[in-house]
């Protein structure tokens, strides 16, 4: 999947958490040929933030109990929910985040993908998705700069608590694994 694409050409990417680096990544697209249509720099850059990533390429082998990232089926071989349910769940899904970020906490978002995908794997691409919109939207909070009124910092946290959750989860790990794996970013 996304996993092996990044590892697979882990030396073009900016790892950066900026628009910068979503920028160089878009650069990097459009010079390759993505594993599959649709694929847009928002998504990349979920995968180069996460644990999953970073341990992955650190460590060289399996993290956790996750298949060998080679292994990993492609969106391409997974069956999209149809476009009506595809829209009212990628909508629900921003309308919990919407929630979280006003009770500046991560546990809605989290259950929705990890039911999500228990009930039906098709959700995959929802989630997948939705990982990619929290990163604009992080990228959004940044300049919001300080504000009295909302603690940035801690909307920071818990949206990148969220991509990594969204990662790990994507790409086949158990929601337990993947708060294991994210346990040092936990706000």
């Amino acid at each position: 999947m996304l996993l092996k694409f990044c590892l697979d050409h882990h030396a073009e990417w900016n790892p950066e958490v900026s628009r910068a680096a979503l920028a160089d990544t878009e650069e990097v697209l459009l010079r390759r040929e993505p594993p599959f249509a649709g694929l847009r720099a928002a998504h990349v850059q979920s995968v180069l933030w996460s644990q999953l990533y970073r341990q992955t390429r650190a460590r060289g082998e399996r993290v956790l109990d996750l298949p060998d990232p080679w292994m990993i089926p492609t969106l391409l071989t997974i069956e999209a929910p149809s476009p009506a349910e595809y829209a009212r769940l990628i909508s629900k899904a921003r309308l919990i985040y919407e929630h979280c970020m006003t009770e500046v906490s991560h546990a809605a978002v989290a259950g929705f993908m990890s039911h999500e995908l228990q009930r039906d794997r098709r959700s995959r691409r929802v989630i997948f998705d939705l990982a990619a919109w929290m990163v604009e939207q992080r990228l959004g909070l940044v300049d919001l700069g300080t504000d009295e009124d909302c603690d940035v910092d801690e909307r920071l946290n818990q949206t990148d608590y969220m991509i990594d959750l969204g990662v790990s989860l994507v790409h086949g790990l158990a929601l337990d694994e993947a708060r294991l794996l994210a346990a040092d970013l936990e706000p």
